[in-house]
């Protein structure tokens, strides 16, 4: 899959699912995720990238190098898909 599809995927998800219409305009893609974010939001941001492209994202892949912003997270996709 294209790293530029799954940085636009995810990040439609992240701003439909956590974010205001006018929080969601001021959201980058290099923005801390992990600071913006509870941990309910991000279990439920892991379980729909799991359910949405069929990986298991493994307990030591909770990491802010992987999960930290849109960016990260397209980075860690794109790396688990191809």
């Amino acid at each position: 899959m294209d790293p530029l599809t799954i940085q636009h995927s995810v990040r439609a998800f992240v701003l439909d699912s956590f974010f205001s219409d006018s929080d969601g305009s001021e959201v980058r893609d290099d923005d801390d995720l992990l600071l913006a974010l509870n941990s309910l939001q991000v279990l439920r941001m892991v379980i729909e990238l799991e359910s949405r492209y069929g990986i298991t994202i493994d307990n030591n892949d909770l990491t802010p190098e992987n999960l930290g912003s849109i960016e990260r997270i397209r980075d860690y996709l794109d790396r688990r898909l191809n």
